[in-house]
This record gives C-alpha cells, structure tokens and sequence, in this order.
C-alpha cells in the first residue's frame, strides 16, 4: 500500500510539472515574431534593330570607287532591356568582298572602307535630310573594325549622334527602355554612310556587317 502511494503521489507530481511548464512557455512567448524573406532580380541588357524592308540587309547596289553611299531606309534601333537604363555600342566588320573597314579619316588605304553611323530621334525619316545635319557623318561618328564604340556622350567622348540643338538631335546616353512603358523613348533610327576606296584589287560585292550592343551605363 505505501508503495502504491508513493506512486501516485509522483505521478501527480509529475502532472504537475508538466503543466507549469506548459504554462510558463506560453508566458514566455511573444506578442509579435517576424520572418525574412530573400528575393534575388534577374536583368539583362537587349536591343532590337529593325528596317523598313525585309529581311535586314540593306543592298546599296553599285558604287563608283572612291564615292560614298548612305542607308536609305529607315533602321529602327529600340531598347529592350529589363534594367532602367541601357548604354548602346556600334560596330562595323566586312564579312565578305575580301575588304576591311578603315579605322581613320585619313588617306584611304587600297581595300579599305570608309563606315559611318549617326542616331537620330524618330522625327527624321529621310537619309537626305540626315546628310546635312550638323556633325553628322564627321569623324566621331567613325565606325571601327570590329571595335565596338559607345554611343553618345560616354567616357567624355561624343560619338554617333548630331549635334544639340539640330533637327533629330537625341540624346543617346543611358537610353530607357521600351519594357518601362515609354516605347518611344526607348527608339531612335540608325543612318550609315560609307565611302569607298579609290582602288581595290578586289571588285567582288561586299557585305558589311553592323552590331549594335546593350550593355551597363557609362559615365
């Protein structure tokens, strides 16, 4: 019988503890907890370019040597990207015709080609027009071989676009993108000019080549 007792007496003992330590947890929990919650953005940089005819390769058709020629169809250049804003970077390389481009506004060098390109806003339309905008087609806007330059005021240098202040004018520096809602904005139209060499050993057709890249912006 005493050892029956004694039994109960602990497990009522035990009942016991159980419930003041049910008790005092619930007074130690607080009134208010919080949770961090880690979200990581994906971006990228795009830009689409687009002419007025189809498919994009723009035939020129023959070319005394020596002369230049100009794009005369409209080529639409529009930012796609995902960040805000987007620098653009041009280049030029011949892909066939056995010519190369010429990096300098110097003397022309015997298969060696002369490219230019120039943004303007989308107000311009007309290659005539674009060839006699102020700085346009002058030596900043001298495409390299296979040597991507930044467009507009980047590094402290100006390169491919008019003058401020003439008609077409557009600013090109951290261009916004069409994705933030303000489609027009994120568009501006391509013109290129190109002068041949006075000679060449090579009379074949030649394919020229232009990229233009999206990427971070300058200073």
């Amino acid at each position: 019988m005493k050892t029956q007792g004694r039994t109960k007496s602990w497990t009522l003992l035990g009942a016991l503890l159980l419930l003041g330590t049910l008790l005092t947890g619930s007074a130690k929990a607080a009134d208010m907890d919080s949770l961090t919650v880690t979200i990581t953005p994906t971006a990228s940089y795009a830009v689409d370019v687009d002419t007025a005819i189809s498919p994009a390769l723009l035939n020129l058709g023959s070319v005394g040597l020596g002369l230049s020629t100009y794009t005369v169809n409209v080529t639409t250049v529009e930012v796609q990207s995902s960040y805000a804003t987007t620098q653009l970077q041009i280049a030029a390389e011949v892909i066939s015709g056995g010519w190369s481009i010429d990096n300098s506004t110097a003397a022309q060098e015997t298969d060696a080609l002369q490219a230019w390109a120039v943004f303007t806003d989308t107000s311009i339309v007309s290659a005539t027009v674009v060839q006699g905008l102020a700085g346009a087609y002058g030596a900043p806007d001298l495409l390299f071989n296979n040597l991507p330059q930044y467009v507009g005021d980047a590094n402290g240098v100006t390169r491919h676009e008019v003058n401020s202040g003439a008609a077409g004018y557009k600013n090109m520096d951290n261009h916004v993108s069409s994705l933030a809602g303000d489609v027009p904005a994120s568009r501006s139209h391509l013109w290129l000019k190109f002068t041949l060499p006075p000679v060449s050993t090579l009379m074949t057709a030649k394919q020229v080549y232009i990229t233009v890249a999206a990427g971070a912006p300058q200073p």
